[in-house]
């Protein structure tokens, strides 16, 4: 184990907090909504359905954003919101009576 300082990243990073992984995940989430777009335009001719598009992109975006101070994202927030629900949990006091 490594001790690495606050200033050095320990990742390759475009912006500070948005590396190769987001990335990732924002590209994989506008191929989606294009995929979807291209679905609604069998059926409606509109340009509108472009924003459907950039809604589901900006979602992935969204997702790999920074927004606790530790600087864990929201994906990393539903992580360990599902491991905290799969572990056992310890009750100490009793329902009921004395």
């Amino acid at each position: 184990m490594y001790l690495i300082p606050r200033n050095i990243s320990k990742q390759f990073e475009f912006f500070p907090g948005w590396g190769w992984k987001e990335l990732l995940i924002t590209l994989v989430t506008a191929v989606i909504g294009l995929g979807f777009s291209f679905l609604l335009g069998l059926i409606i001719s509109s340009p509108g359905r472009y924003f459907l598009a950039l809604f589901i992109t900006g979602i992935g975006y969204l997702s790999t954003l920074q927004i606790m101070p530790d600087g864990s994202t929201a994906l990393d927030m539903l992580q360990h919101m599902k491991r905290f629900r799969a572990n056992q949990k310890l009750y100490l006091y009793e329902k009921g009576g004395f």
